[in-house]
């Protein structure tokens, strides 16, 4: 089963998460080339060490609610690698609050780690990879929550749903 990821190089977002966490350390098991990031610098610079980044591997801090992070990452795969083979976007925040309570700048930051980052990755990364004759893959982290919509959660139900959709018209 991992024969298929040995040498592979991913990115992976979200990756002081829980989630990511293990996302990166079964990657790392498996032998592929990692690329982590996450917006808390401290704590990528220790997964990085724990996991014994080394080679081709690095770790780097983006603030995905902000393009021009995010093409910085971009732009530094694109220079270390020409393309990743694998992406996935798992970065996504759970705040909680009742609609009516929701600032609408907490809106735009939901919306832009849940769904305009992974769109911007998908797009940047995906254009590398094509360029590159890279038969990559895209992997899109979302949620039940997609399905269910939860009444202190709406708005990260729909960023989910949304990425939901966003990731069957980037396969289409």
């Amino acid at each position: 089963m991992f024969q298929d990821i040995k040498g592979k190089r991913a990115v992976v977002t979200g990756a002081c998460g829980v989630i990511g966490r293990w996302i990166a350390e079964t990657l790392h098991q498996a032998g592929a080339t990692l690329c982590l990031t996450d917006a808390r610098e401290a704590e990528l610079e220790a997964l990085g060490n724990s996991l014994g980044l080394s080679g081709e591997s690095f770790a780097m801090a983006a603030d995905l609610t902000e393009e021009a992070s995010i093409r910085r990452l971009t732009d530094e795969v694109g220079t270390r690698w020409g393309a990743a083979d694998i992406l996935v976007n798992n970065a996504g925040i759970y705040p909680s609050a009742f609609l009516l309570d929701t600032p609408t700048e907490e809106f735009d930051r939901i919306m832009a780690i849940n769904l305009r980052a992974p769109f911007i990755l998908t797009r940047e990364l995906a254009t590398q990879m094509v360029r590159k004759g890279v038969k990559g893959s895209v992997i899109n982290i979302s949620s039940g929550a997609s399905r269910k919509m939860r009444r202190t959660a709406c708005i990260y139900s729909t960023s989910k749903t949304a990425l939901d959709r966003l990731t069957k018209g980037f396969g289409v």
